[in-house]
């Protein structure tokens, strides 16, 4: 008997191979659908993950967006296309990848710009003044909390900055 498997060895190899692995290859690729990709991130460009909730908020206000821009008539197709959810995605990604080379070159926002660009933000504030319950209240029904609003901010004007840098300089590509 085990004359016959030795002489045939490659022979039983690819067929065990052949009984046993696509089962597994198949529950595996199963149960990766299942999951939504079993991760709960998207993409990760450099250092920086996006994550579902991340992107389906982007893709949000986004879609508020437009609504708004064409006056609530649009066509529901044109909102859950897959273009404009890869326009969001390139979006995402562009946004980390300035962030990760303001990150590398050294550019910060200190807490006193965050709070200078907050408290010019017309929709909070009362009677001219900056309302700290406006503020609240408005984060609030955005489903937000300060500390997340201002970590946003802070990354809008480290990407802000970063976009400055970029344009205000003189280099020139080579061609």
């Amino acid at each position: 008997m085990f004359h016959i498997i030795e002489k045939h060895r490659k022979a039983v190899m690819i067929g065990m191979f052949v009984l046993i692995v696509p089962p597994f290859a198949f529950f595996a690729i199963d149960s990766y659908f299942q999951r939504g990709g079993g991760s709960n991130t998207v993409a990760t460009v450099a250092d920086y993950k996006i994550s579902q909730y991340e992107f389906e908020q982007a893709l949000r206000e986004r879609q508020e967006a437009i609504q708004r821009i064409s006056g609530g008539r649009v066509d529901p197709a044109v909102m859950e296309s897959p273009q404009l959810r890869m326009s969001v995605i390139e979006g995402l990604v562009q946004q980390k990848l300035l962030l990760d080379r303001a990150a590398r070159t050294g550019l910060t926002v200190t807490t006193k710009q965050v709070q200078a660009m907050i408290n010019d933000v017309e929709t909070f504030r009362e009677n001219g003044k900056f309302s700290y319950a406006r503020y609240e209240e408005l984060l609030k029904a955005q489903g937000m909390t300060p500390l997340i609003f201002e970590g946003k901010v802070r990354q809008d004007l480290m990407i802000q900055h970063a976009t400055h840098a970029f344009s205000a300089s003189t280099f020139v590509a080579r061609t």
